[in-house]
């Protein structure tokens, strides 16, 4: 049982640690407990058995809620769950399930909440790093090859999203986006994107744009779009991951911070 990152940035990372678990038990069952928010990103991938839609993580969540979710997990019989969260709620459940060894990415066994041995790697890891640790024993080096996160069954483009979204399909399509889950320490300059917008409307005019991100993105978009004077698509909050995944497999290009 994977406890899924809370943010889409992690759950891509943790693609490879799923990656190695098929790898080292190519009959195991690996199941994924994620947010609402991500679920769609596991569902890309090719290892999970099967994806459980859950707002677990979040500390509102009843106990009631919880307790009729650790019996369905229960019923599954896992022998390790690996919870890809710091917060503390995030464990609650596969200990609720009693699953039997529970391994938590996080630099010490916390003594508030449920208890769990912990492999995280060092602090000063790549979140990446620490996930992939998780799959071998305490204290091993970190092997050469790692794979990196692949996503290969991305939605399909429809042409009910391309009619609702305006995109022509036979036109190459670039995709920008803007703002990075890391905060603006982490971006790529506004009026960046909006002159690599206007470079390319001018070199290649048959060529599409799209800005695409979160709800909370979409200032940064409208930004961009105005500073490029292009006619730019600005989907930013408009469109579910689902359908984000579906425009980026669709894409030529796709440009992020």
């Amino acid at each position: 049982m994977i406890v899924a990152p809370s943010t889409v940035t992690e759950s891509v990372l943790a693609q490879p640690l799923l990656a190695l678990l098929r790898r080292f038990d190519a009959f195991g069952r690996v199941d994924v407990l994620a947010d609402a928010g991500v679920a769609p990103l596991f569902r890309a991938m090719s290892e999970p058995d099967e994806v459980i839609e859950t707002d677990i993580g979040l500390e509102r969540v009843a106990l009631l809620r919880r307790l009729a979710l650790s019996r369905r997990i229960e019923a599954g019989s896992y022998d390790c769950a690996y919870i890809l969260q710091e917060a503390r709620v995030a464990g609650m459940a596969p200990w609720l399930a009693r699953i039997p060894r529970r391994m938590v990415v996080g630099a010490e066994p916390s003594r508030r909440g449920p208890p769990a041995a912990c492999r995280a790697g060092a602090r000063d890891q790549p979140i990446g790093d620490r996930f992939v640790a998780m799959a071998f024993p305490p204290g091993e080096s970190l092997p050469s090859g790692i794979p990196a996160p692949q996503i290969v069954s991305p939605p399909e483009m429809t042409e009910a999203l391309a009619r609702r979204l305006s995109i022509d399909l036979s036109r190459p399509l670039v995709l920008l986006c803007p703002s990075s889950e890391l905060g603006p320490g982490s971006e790529w300059p506004v009026r960046h994107y909006a002159e690599l917008a206007s470079l390319i409307a001018l070199q290649w005019p048959e060529v599409a744009i799209g800005l695409i991100g979160s709800a909370g993105d979409r200032a940064v978009a409208t930004q961009v779009s105005l500073l490029s004077g292009e006619p730019l698509h600005n989907w930013a909050g408009r469109i579910d991951l689902t359908e984000t995944l579906a425009l980026m497999s669709h894409a030529a290009a796709v440009v992020t911070s």
